[in-house]
């Protein structure tokens, strides 16, 4: 009688991630979460593995070290944020209901990933080697602003300007004011704060009156 072979059953939890992707994708997942919550000096490879699921050998596989794994996860979250600027530009309204919902997509991100980012905000010297490949990936997002503001010029909603110079302009405000209240660790109310740095924006700071 011929036997049957019966497969050891691991448990999903204990179970490495399957394709090469997901494999780097569980690695830059824990790796965010672990440099988040012990800081890149305190951070070990070992930790970055075992919190992925997948054994040491393999994060090597991926990446030489742990400076890499830093580099790719920020450059993974700023790909991240300009994918979601594109998307939000993409939907059709006025030119102030865009730029509110961009203000609201930037604060709104930066707020889901506060830690990183405050990570990345207080070791900026870390990503010095990574510095040209990171700007090149913010000047997309402001070239994606900026058409947006282009629009709005072209369409007589804003008063001739360098739509450039706006978008720089605009996503520097709401790296500041979300930046500061990361550090002071304030609870950012992030309809209210977009609405009213959108209308600065727009509209300056004199009496309407």
């Amino acid at each position: 009688m011929k036997k049957t072979r019966v497969k050891n059953s691991v448990a999903p939890q204990n179970r490495e991630p399957s394709a090469p992707t997901d494999k780097m994708q569980a690695i830059l997942t824990a790796a965010q979460r672990i440099f988040t919550r012990c800081g890149f000096g305190q951070t070990r490879v070992e930790d970055i593995a075992q919190e992925a699921g997948v054994g040491k050998g393999t994060v090597y596989e991926y990446f030489p070290s742990k400076q890499a794994i830093f580099e790719q996860a920020v450059e993974t979250g700023v790909r991240d944020y300009l994918a979601a600027i594109t998307k939000e530009t993409k939907k059709p309204g006025p030119i102030e209901e865009k730029l509110h919902r961009i203000a609201v997509m930037h604060l709104g991100f930066v707020t889901e990933h506060r830690n990183m980012a405050s990570l990345v905000m207080s070791n900026p010297a870390i990503l010095l080697p990574h510095r040209e490949k990171l700007l090149g990936i913010c000047r997309e997002a402001e070239e994606t602003v900026a058409a947006v503001i282009q629009e709005g010029v072209d369409s007589g909603a804003i008063r001739p300007i360098s739509a450039r110079l706006a978008a720089q302009a605009l996503i520097g405000v709401l790296s500041t004011v979300g930046g500061v209240k990361l550090l002071e660790k304030h609870q950012l109310n992030v309809e209210k704060t977009a609405a009213e740095l959108i209308d600065i924006v727009l509209y300056g700071i004199a009496s309407k009156n």
